[in-house]
């Protein structure tokens, strides 16, 4: 009884971390698709790229521990799910260098 309401609540924060999850995507798009890196200071345009990736890192570890430690829980949405946050990871790095490319001239 005990073990199922800890993985009850380990679901409840990771339904909570993919609505976080989804809205620094959201921000990070804007930043780097929609308004041009040079608009910005490059220091806040980096920190912001930092936290994300921090938030995405946390979104794939829970991930895999929730994977790992519950047998009811889909495995082919977590299989999915992570390997659509380490694709949407790269996809980030690449744009960043990109903008550094464009800093360093």
């Amino acid at each position: 009884m005990k073990k199922l309401k800890k993985q009850q609540r380990r679901i409840k924060r990771l339904k909570r971390l993919n609505i976080t999850t989804f809205v620094l995507v959201i921000f990070q798009f804007i930043l780097q698709i929609i308004i041009h890196p040079h608009q910005f200071k490059y220091v806040a345009y980096l920190l912001i790229s930092i936290f994300c990736y921090l938030a995405l890192y946390y979104q794939v570890k829970s991930l895999v521990k929730l994977f790992k430690d519950n047998d009811y829980y889909d495995k082919h949405l977590v299989n999915w799910k992570v390997m659509f946050l380490i694709v949407l990871v790269l996809v980030f790095i690449v744009l960043d260098f990109r903008a550094l490319d464009f800093l360093l001239g």
